[in-house]
């Protein structure tokens, strides 16, 4: 899944057979940064409407976050996803 916000492009890869998920981030001038979680680590997934829609002001938007375990400390990490306008895509 490849996503657009802010001028970054979010790559998220679930790859069953070495049990990882890889976010990639990529900004518009090609530097990359990868975070590699595994997925036995995920804890919870939840999807969260935020903002408002009252008279002319619209401002909903929808957001994807994942909840995964540290290693150190084993607290949860908080990682948005996915961000979006429409509820059929979260």
């Amino acid at each position: 899944m490849s996503f657009l916000y802010a001028g970054r492009v979010s790559t998220i890869v679930f790859d069953k057979t070495s049990n990882t998920m890889l976010v990639t981030k990529t900004n518009l001038c090609c530097a990359k940064k990868y975070k590699c979680h595994s997925i036995d680590a995920i804890k919870s997934t939840k999807a969260c409407l935020r903002g408002t829609d009252e008279g002319s002001v619209y401002t909903k938007r929808y957001f994807l976050i994942v909840f995964v375990a540290t290693q150190l400390d084993n607290s949860l990490l908080q990682l948005k996803l996915m961000q979006s306008s429409s509820a059929f895509r979260v």
